[in-house]
């Protein structure tokens, strides 16, 4: 059995927590979701995601429970008014093989930690994201952007296509899943340098939440963190995580043109 903790906190905020974690040992799979949605909502949204996942997994692939997921909580809302407008992100995690298969859909996060390197697995499906990658804005006001929380795909959005990774994995490998009241308070080297100093995973979400917290600590905070004991991927390495790194990002042109649109209000609207 793999080796792996767990940790999730309402941190400062006033509210209830609506961040979600779940795992399936048995098919080697974890995952965070982070609602969203105000007055409690959020947290109906991420524990409906949550239960949908550990229902389907034995039966979907990620994808396809995520888009269960997806529909569970459309079909929610369409019941019950007042939880219309309710979603949530969410980032699964499944070792199959000397593989990490990540699918992901929101700006809730997963990367490797190897050799005391954090390696970025994931791309956010924000607003800033997608200005970031169409040159519009730089790395710094990529940081610091006021629609930094603006995310382009969520779960209870309209047609919230997954995005999917496949990585090669490394015998010591840590995989980590997080929402992003760890990545709104922690830049991925402060994460890099809070997990260097530890000999195992058993207290590395526990370490990683108490540094979100003591930083501020503004919004819900979860972190899953998983050691790869396997034997190493066996074709030959070239850099990190090449070349058998497969990213199949969905509905990318959808998603620019959209930014694209938004981005032209912004900015006519602060002029």
């Amino acid at each position: 059995m793999l080796r792996y903790s767990a940790r999730t906190d309402p941190g400062r905020r006033e509210g209830e927590n609506e961040d979600s974690i779940g795992f399936d040992l048995a098919r080697q799979v974890w995952f965070v979701a982070d609602g969203m949605g105000g007055h409690g909502n959020g947290a109906v949204a991420s524990q409906l995601a949550r239960a949908t996942m550990l229902g389907l997994l034995g039966s979907r692939d990620l994808p396809g429970a995520i888009q269960a997921a997806h529909e569970s909580i459309i079909s929610v809302c369409e019941q019950d008014v007042s939880l219309r407008g309710m979603g949530s992100t969410i980032v699964a995690a499944e070792i199959a093989g000397r593989r990490c298969k990540v699918a992901w859909v929101g700006d809730s996060r997963a990367y490797v930690f190897r050799n005391g390197e954090l390696i970025g697995l994931t791309r956010d499906h924000s607003y800033v994201e997608t200005l970031w990658e169409m040159g519009k804005l730089s790395e710094e006001q990529l940081q610091h952007h006021p629609q930094g929380n603006l995310i382009m795909r969520g779960l209870g959005m309209r047609d919230p296509e997954s995005s999917v990774i496949e990585a090669p994995l490394r015998t010591g490998d840590w995989i980590v899943l997080c929402s992003d009241g760890l990545t709104d308070e922690l830049t991925d080297t402060e994460i890099s340098a809070a997990l260097a100093p530890l000999d195992s995973v058993d207290d590395a979400a526990e370490v990683l939440v108490a540094r979100a917290l003591a930083r501020g600590g503004r919004d819900n905070v979860s972190v899953v963190v998983v050691e790869y004991d396997g034997p190493d991927y066996r074709q030959p390495w070239v850099g990190n995580l090449q070349p058998d790194l497969l990213w199949s990002v969905g509905g990318g042109v959808a998603s620019a043109l959209a930014v694209a649109g938004l981005w032209w209000w912004f900015a006519h609207r602060q002029g």
